[in-house]
This record gives structure tokens, C-alpha cells and sequence, in this order.
């Protein structure tokens, strides 16, 4: 594998580290590592990675679904003014260090 060929991989590497970032988590374990050869890739490890753009081509239906309801929470969940029953040997320093 030459210069350009082993530019070209960091390249496709930076790529798909971007979809990953903005959502494919399906392929994170993949490309985390393929990230592992940037500074010496070979061959195989760039015919992976242009495997994975063709998985990407053929599987662009991938959603997260996401509730939109807010959870019930306690009445006292935001109550933070007494910790102590948690923190029974915790004190409080008014002075800053």
C-alpha cells in the first residue's frame, strides 16, 4: 500500500468517525477499530473500511427512536437540601481553599 492509499483510508476513517458522531452507532465498533491502523494501514484493513461505506449504502433507513414524554419522577427529587441520611460524615467548608 502506498502514500495515497494510506491517505486515503485516514481520510475515509475521518469520514465515518463524522456518521458515527452524527448517529450511526450500528458501525462505531467497526470503525473504532479500524481506527486503531491509521498509522499503518494495509490492504484489508482499506477494502473494511469501503465495506462499511457499502453497508452504509444499503442500510440508510436506521432510526433511533426517542420518547418524548417526560418520566414521572418523586416529588422530592429535586430536594437536594438534605443530604445528610447519604452523607452522614460529610461537612461543609464555607472557606475556599
Amino acid at each position: 500500500m502506498d502514500k495515497n492509499d494510506s491517505n486515503w483510508f485516514q481520510q475515509l476513517i475521518g469520514i465515518l468517525n463524522w456518521i458515527v458522531e452524527l448517529g450511526r452507532i450500528d458501525i462505531h465498533n467497526l470503525v473504532a477499530r479500524l481506527s486503531a491502523y491509521l498509522a499503518a494501514p494495509r490492504v484489508g484493513h482499506l477494502k473494511a473500511a469501503l465495506h462499511i461505506f457499502s453497508y452504509l449504502k444499503g442500510s440508510n433507513n436506521k432510526l433511533i427512536e426517542f420518547d418524548p414524554e417526560m418520566p414521572e419522577l418523586p416529588q422530592n427529587f429535586l430536594d437536594h437540601s438534605n443530604w445528610t441520611e447519604f452523607y452522614p460524615d460529610a461537612a461543609e467548608i464555607n472557606e475556599l481553599p
